[in-house]
Protein backbone atom coordinates (compact mmCIF):
# COMPACT_ATOMS: atom_id res chain seq x y z
CA UNK A 1 0.00 0.00 0.00
CA UNK A 2 1.24 3.19 -1.12
CA UNK A 3 2.12 5.86 1.79
CA UNK A 4 -0.60 8.15 0.80
CA UNK A 5 -3.04 5.55 0.49
CA UNK A 6 -1.73 4.60 4.22
CA UNK A 7 -2.23 8.40 5.41
CA UNK A 8 -5.69 8.35 3.45
CA UNK A 9 -7.08 5.79 5.54
CA UNK A 10 -5.71 6.57 9.19
CA UNK A 11 -6.92 10.05 8.58
CA UNK A 12 -10.51 9.09 7.11
CA UNK A 13 -10.88 6.34 9.70
CA UNK A 14 -9.66 9.06 12.48
CA UNK A 15 -12.39 11.45 11.04
CA UNK A 16 -15.44 8.66 10.98
CA UNK A 17 -14.46 8.27 14.77
CA UNK A 18 -15.06 11.62 15.78
CA UNK A 19 -12.01 13.50 15.67
CA UNK A 20 -12.66 16.95 14.14
CA UNK A 21 -9.16 17.82 13.92
CA UNK A 22 -9.19 14.55 11.16
CA UNK A 23 -12.24 16.76 9.45
CA UNK A 24 -10.30 20.16 9.56
CA UNK A 25 -7.51 18.57 8.23
CA UNK A 26 -9.33 17.12 5.24
CA UNK A 27 -10.97 20.23 4.46
CA UNK A 28 -7.80 22.02 4.63
CA UNK A 29 -6.13 19.69 2.35
CA UNK A 30 -8.98 19.18 -0.37
CA UNK A 31 -11.15 22.49 -0.49
CA UNK A 32 -9.24 23.98 -3.16
CA UNK A 33 -9.33 20.56 -5.16
CA UNK A 34 -13.07 20.51 -5.01
CA UNK A 35 -13.37 24.72 -5.74
CA UNK A 36 -11.08 23.77 -8.91
CA UNK A 37 -13.80 21.26 -9.99
CA UNK A 38 -16.24 23.02 -9.56
CA UNK A 39 -15.05 25.28 -12.36
CA UNK A 40 -15.39 23.10 -14.45
CA UNK A 41 -18.56 22.51 -14.28
CA UNK A 42 -19.63 26.89 -13.71
CA UNK A 43 -18.05 30.08 -13.21
CA UNK A 44 -20.62 30.73 -10.68
CA UNK A 45 -18.46 30.72 -7.65
CA UNK A 46 -21.48 31.57 -5.15
CA UNK A 47 -23.00 27.67 -6.36
CA UNK A 48 -19.48 26.26 -6.27
CA UNK A 49 -19.40 27.62 -2.39
CA UNK A 50 -22.50 26.19 -1.56
CA UNK A 51 -21.97 22.85 -3.01
CA UNK A 52 -18.44 22.60 -1.11
CA UNK A 53 -20.80 23.63 1.70
CA UNK A 54 -23.40 20.78 1.65
CA UNK A 55 -20.34 18.41 0.42
CA UNK A 56 -18.46 18.93 3.97
CA UNK A 57 -22.14 19.39 5.91
CA UNK A 58 -23.26 16.32 4.91
CA UNK A 59 -19.94 14.55 5.45
CA UNK A 60 -19.54 15.83 8.92
CA UNK A 61 -23.64 15.01 9.79
CA UNK A 62 -23.36 11.47 8.23
CA UNK A 63 -19.44 10.81 9.23
CA UNK A 64 -20.79 7.88 11.36
CA UNK A 65 -22.37 5.94 8.96
CA UNK A 66 -20.12 7.07 5.92
CA UNK A 67 -17.97 3.88 4.22
CA UNK A 68 -13.95 3.35 4.48
CA UNK A 69 -12.29 5.17 1.64
CA UNK A 70 -8.29 5.06 0.70
CA UNK A 71 -8.85 7.60 -1.33
CA UNK A 72 -10.04 11.12 0.05
CA UNK A 73 -9.54 12.74 -2.97
CA UNK A 74 -11.18 10.58 -5.04
CA UNK A 75 -14.36 10.40 -2.56
CA UNK A 76 -14.68 13.81 -2.31
CA UNK A 77 -14.36 14.59 -6.14
CA UNK A 78 -17.41 12.26 -6.59
CA UNK A 79 -19.34 14.10 -3.93
CA UNK A 80 -18.58 17.40 -5.21
CA UNK A 81 -19.78 16.08 -9.04
CA UNK A 82 -22.60 14.48 -7.31
CA UNK A 83 -23.61 17.79 -5.92
CA UNK A 84 -22.86 19.88 -8.60
CA UNK A 85 -24.91 18.31 -11.14
CA UNK A 86 -28.13 17.89 -8.42
CA UNK A 87 -27.44 21.50 -7.98
CA UNK A 88 -27.13 22.51 -11.61
CA UNK A 89 -30.14 20.42 -12.51
CA UNK A 90 -32.30 21.97 -9.90
CA UNK A 91 -31.68 25.55 -10.83
CA UNK A 92 -31.87 24.55 -14.33
CA UNK A 93 -28.70 26.24 -14.87
CA UNK A 94 -26.59 25.95 -18.44
CA UNK A 95 -23.46 26.69 -18.43
CA UNK A 96 -21.13 27.95 -21.53
CA UNK A 97 -18.02 27.60 -19.86
CA UNK A 98 -16.68 28.93 -23.48
CA UNK A 99 -18.08 31.78 -22.73
CA UNK A 100 -17.46 33.02 -19.07
CA UNK A 101 -14.59 34.40 -18.13
CA UNK A 102 -11.80 31.85 -16.99
CA UNK A 103 -10.74 33.50 -14.27
CA UNK A 104 -10.80 31.78 -10.71
CA UNK A 105 -10.48 33.54 -7.09
CA UNK A 106 -8.77 32.18 -4.63
CA UNK A 107 -10.57 30.24 -1.34
CA UNK A 108 -7.14 31.16 0.56
CA UNK A 109 -6.14 33.97 2.02
CA UNK A 110 -2.71 35.44 0.30
CA UNK A 111 -1.22 38.80 1.08
CA UNK A 112 -1.28 41.29 -2.16
CA UNK A 113 2.80 40.89 -2.77
CA UNK A 114 2.48 37.10 -2.97
CA UNK A 115 -0.32 38.00 -5.08
CA UNK A 116 1.02 39.86 -7.46
CA UNK A 117 4.51 37.59 -7.97
CA UNK A 118 2.06 34.95 -8.57
CA UNK A 119 0.43 36.34 -11.06
CA UNK A 120 3.33 37.58 -12.96
CA UNK A 121 5.04 34.60 -12.77
CA UNK A 122 2.04 32.34 -14.09
CA UNK A 123 0.71 34.89 -16.70
CA UNK A 124 2.18 33.61 -19.49
CA UNK A 125 1.35 30.25 -19.13
CA UNK A 126 -1.82 30.25 -17.89
CA UNK A 127 -2.68 31.74 -21.44
CA UNK A 128 -1.23 29.20 -23.18
CA UNK A 129 -2.84 26.57 -21.10
CA UNK A 130 -6.45 28.65 -21.07
CA UNK A 131 -5.64 28.79 -25.16
CA UNK A 132 -5.13 24.74 -25.50
CA UNK A 133 -7.99 24.05 -22.99
CA UNK A 134 -10.68 26.04 -25.09
CA UNK A 135 -9.92 23.98 -28.18
CA UNK A 136 -11.26 20.59 -26.31
CA UNK A 137 -14.81 20.10 -25.28
CA UNK A 138 -16.19 20.28 -22.05
CA UNK A 139 -16.09 16.28 -21.48
CA UNK A 140 -12.20 16.51 -22.62
CA UNK A 141 -11.14 19.31 -20.26
CA UNK A 142 -12.85 17.17 -17.08
CA UNK A 143 -11.13 13.84 -18.19
CA UNK A 144 -7.55 15.81 -18.78
CA UNK A 145 -7.87 17.87 -15.45
CA UNK A 146 -9.01 14.67 -13.64
CA UNK A 147 -6.10 12.69 -15.66
CA UNK A 148 -3.36 14.81 -15.61
CA UNK A 149 -4.28 17.15 -12.53
CA UNK A 150 -6.14 15.62 -10.24
CA UNK A 151 -3.38 12.17 -11.10
CA UNK A 152 -6.94 9.89 -11.22
CA UNK A 153 -6.50 6.35 -12.42
CA UNK A 154 -8.19 5.57 -15.47
CA UNK A 155 -10.80 3.29 -13.58
CA UNK A 156 -11.42 5.94 -11.20
CA UNK A 157 -11.83 8.59 -14.25
CA UNK A 158 -14.16 6.23 -15.62
CA UNK A 159 -16.80 5.80 -12.59
CA UNK A 160 -16.54 9.68 -11.82
CA UNK A 161 -17.28 10.50 -15.66
CA UNK A 162 -19.29 7.19 -16.39
CA UNK A 163 -17.39 5.82 -18.65
CA UNK A 164 -16.31 2.58 -19.88
CA UNK A 165 -12.49 2.05 -20.15
CA UNK A 166 -12.13 2.72 -24.20
CA UNK A 167 -14.49 5.55 -24.51
CA UNK A 168 -11.93 6.98 -21.88
CA UNK A 169 -8.81 6.02 -23.59
CA UNK A 170 -10.52 7.49 -27.21
CA UNK A 171 -11.53 10.89 -24.97
CA UNK A 172 -7.72 11.25 -23.76
CA UNK A 173 -6.24 10.39 -27.03
CA UNK A 174 -8.51 13.31 -28.92
CA UNK A 175 -7.56 15.63 -26.29
CA UNK A 176 -3.83 14.78 -26.92
CA UNK A 177 -4.32 14.86 -30.27
CA UNK A 178 -5.83 18.37 -30.45
CA UNK A 179 -3.03 19.54 -27.83
CA UNK A 180 -0.26 17.96 -29.86
CA UNK A 181 -1.27 19.81 -33.11
CA UNK A 182 -1.48 23.20 -31.25
CA UNK A 183 2.11 22.61 -29.45
CA UNK A 184 3.44 21.69 -32.93
CA UNK A 185 1.92 24.78 -34.82
CA UNK A 186 3.01 27.20 -31.95
CA UNK A 187 6.72 26.19 -31.90
CA UNK A 188 8.89 28.55 -33.73
CA UNK A 189 10.94 26.83 -36.83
Amino acid sequence: MKKNTTDDVIVWNSFRNGNDEAYILIYRKYVRDLYLQGLQFTRNKEIIKDCIQDVFTKLYKYRATIGETDNIKYYLLTSMRNQLLTTLSKEKIYVDTESENTNSESLFEKNIEEILIEQEENMTLEDKINLIMSLLTDRQKEAIRYRYIECLSPEEICSLMGLNYQSLQNILSRSLKKIRQYVKKDLPE
